[in-house]
């Protein structure tokens, strides 16, 4: 069983990405883009209608679970650029 868990934990440590937080940076004024308008819209067959189809956009799949212990937050995923009737250039 001790086999099992060691390779467990070696293919696991394969998808792991450290991430060191740095405040001075993320608050830098640096960014190369002016500051985009979020919408959300959760996941889900119900909520299809509210994504538009209709012009290209920039979008984020990000992990958000709000709870009464900790401050709002989340972990983007993926960031990409849709648009089913548009063109890509």
């Amino acid at each position: 069983m001790i086999d099992f868990a060691n390779a467990a934990t070696a293919d696991i440590a394969k998808y792991q990405v450290p991430v060191v937080l740095n405040a001075d940076n993320i608050l830098a004024d640096g960014h190369v883009i002016e500051a985009l308008i979020w919408e959300s819209v959760s996941y889900g067959k119900a909520e299809l209608d509210k994504v538009p189809d209709d012009k290209r956009g920039i979008y984020a799949f990000a992990v958000c679970r709000p709870n009464a212990i900790l401050p709002p937050h989340g972990y983007i995923l993926y960031i990409g650029i849709a648009g089913r009737d548009s063109d890509r250039a």
